[in-house]
């Protein structure tokens, strides 16, 4: 690996690990936050894996955003307060090889010029989603799920998820969060993304099982935020900021390392390809 390839990595994990940081110290859990819209940028173009939590919770009026090559080609200016923001880019090079980057960005309320009609809609959910329902029929090769229970669980054997009865739940929004999670964790199975199981990768080093945790709840989360629905099911059943945040300062790479996974595992649920 080359110098300068390990300075944009070692960026990345700094810049993440800061902002997920602080958070966590105020109790704060990122990925248990509501989207109300999807952060992209000003093609229409979205952010994805940790740039969800990166840019969705900053405090502008809208979460779209520019790179200095796309402020250049509109001939735009920024604004005297201006202030940049990061993303973290993801270079692809076939599923299991990724390097990370830092890139610079700025937010629409930094630019002057700009007209704002034509804007990328409001909206949380892609263009390629109608509804939180349409989730599972897009799934290639989904699992059985039976809600006849009294919890949530993955049988990989069976190739079923196992919900609770749809009455423990107060509406079809909360059993579908609970869906959610339960569809990241079935992309482990051998006939998807073939996964070792967290269970036996803890077995093996605690700290992938942290990371297959974390992935798990963030894949979850960006299915609520692709639809537009609560994450009820991690603020319901995962409250625990303190010990998330003992183990990101313990190793800098979890957060980047488990929102590729979570990304990897729902552009599967969703049947997306990689630009």
């Amino acid at each position: 690996m080359t110098t300068k390839n390990t300075s944009a990595l070692d960026s990345a994990y700094v810049i993440v690990n800061a902002i997920f940081s602080e958070k966590l110290a105020r109790g704060e859990i990122p990925w248990h936050a509501s989207c109300n819209e999807y952060p992209k940028d000003i093609d229409g173009q979205l952010f994805r894996g940790v740039n969800v939590w990166l840019l969705t919770y900053l405090q502008y009026s809208r979460h779209v955003f520019l790179t200095p090559e796309q402020i250049e080609a509109r001939n735009l200016c920024l604004k005297i307060s201006a202030k940049k923001e990061h993303f973290i880019i993801t270079s692809i090079k076939g599923k299991k090889n990724r390097s990370l980057g830092v890139c610079e960005v700025y937010n629409v309320d930094q630019v002057e010029g700009l007209n704002t009609k034509k804007f990328p809609q409001a909206h949380p959910a892609p263009r390629y989603l109608r509804l939180y329902t349409d989730i599972y029929d897009l799934m290639p090769n989904p699992p059985n799920v039976i809600d006849k229970g009294s919890n949530l669980y993955y049988d990989i054997e069976a190739d079923t998820i196992h919900l609770p009865l749809p009455d423990s739940f107060k509406n079809d929004r909360q059993w579908y969060s609970a869906l959610f999670y339960a569809l990241v964790l079935s992309t482990y199975h051998p006939s998807r993304l073939n996964r070792q199981s967290p269970e036996h990768r803890y077995s093996l080093d605690r700290r992938l099982f942290s990371c297959d945790e974390l992935a798990i709840e963030m894949g979850c989360s960006l299915l609520c935020s692709y639809t537009g629905i609560e994450p009820w099911y991690l603020v319901e059943h995962y409250k625990n900021a303190e010990g998330w945040l003992r183990k990101i300062e313990s190793d800098p790479m979890l957060v980047s390392m488990a929102a590729l996974l979570a990304d990897q595992s729902v552009s599967y649920i969703l049947n997306l390809t990689y630009q």
